[in-house]
């Protein structure tokens, strides 16, 4: 049994991503805006604002 409701994942779903950030900048011009640890913590804060956690 998962440590996780079922509903909460995609079929589609990443769980290890290998993507090459420095060659999406080189070929795109493109830049992230945030760190993933970032990205993680707004996650959570707003679970947490929205007192889901």
């Amino acid at each position: 049994m998962p440590k996780y409701p079922v509903l909460a994942t995609r079929p589609t779903e990443l769980s290890i991503g290998k993507a090459n950030p420095e060659k999406a900048k080189i070929q795109l011009g493109w830049e992230a805006k945030y760190k993933m640890s970032d990205v993680v913590q707004m996650m959570v804060q707003a679970r947490l604002d929205q007192g889901k956690l």
